[in-house]
């Protein structure tokens, strides 16, 4: 049974850092094609410091962590068309650290005017700081997933040999 249960698990495990993975690795090809896409003027419309709190469980304690994140949006023209995004980075931007976040919105403030590039095949899509810092596909939570699904199966395994016959 043990092995039915774990191996089930890391399987689960494994299927998310998959999942995890590929939206990571998605992200990383689109901040590497962006350093290529033409660039517009933009104007900052908003700029602003939000706050989300997600809340993790251990055991029988439940930790909730705030997290800040930029809400900066700008909106700029490619062939007679405005379009309005919020795409600062490919990057994760948010931080448990507020004074980051503070840092990198005080770089756009209302009415500031910035360069975007965008997707030539998609205008919508734009980002104020195109490359692939900080968008690698394996970040700790893939590798932690990746390994927790392993070693699942493999204590279900070790179980079900060891266990009673």
């Amino acid at each position: 049974m043990a092995i039915l249960f774990l191996g089930g698990l890391g399987v689960f495990f494994i299927l998310m850092g998959l999942w995890l993975y590929w939206r990571r690795a998605r992200d990383h090809a689109k901040a590497v094609a962006a350093s290529a896409w033409p660039r517009a003027r933009a104007r900052v419309t908003a700029s602003s410091v939000g706050a989300t709190t997600e809340t993790s469980s251990s055991g029988n304690e439940t930790i909730d962590v705030t997290y800040y994140v930029p809400q900066v949006w700008f909106a700029y023209e490619v062939g007679g068309t405005t379009y309005q995004a919020s795409r600062i980075s490919y990057a994760e931007l948010k931080s448990a650290f507020r004074k980051k976040i503070d840092d990198l919105v005080a770089k756009y403030p209302v009415g500031a005017e910035v360069e975007v590039a965008y997707d030539p095949g998609s205008p919508a899509e734009s980002v104020i700081e195109p490359g692939a810092k900080g968008t690698s596909p394996f970040n700790f939570n893939v590798v932690f997933l990746f390994a927790a699904g392993v070693v699942s199966i493999i204590a279900g395994v070790v179980i079900q040999i060891a266990g009673p016959h």
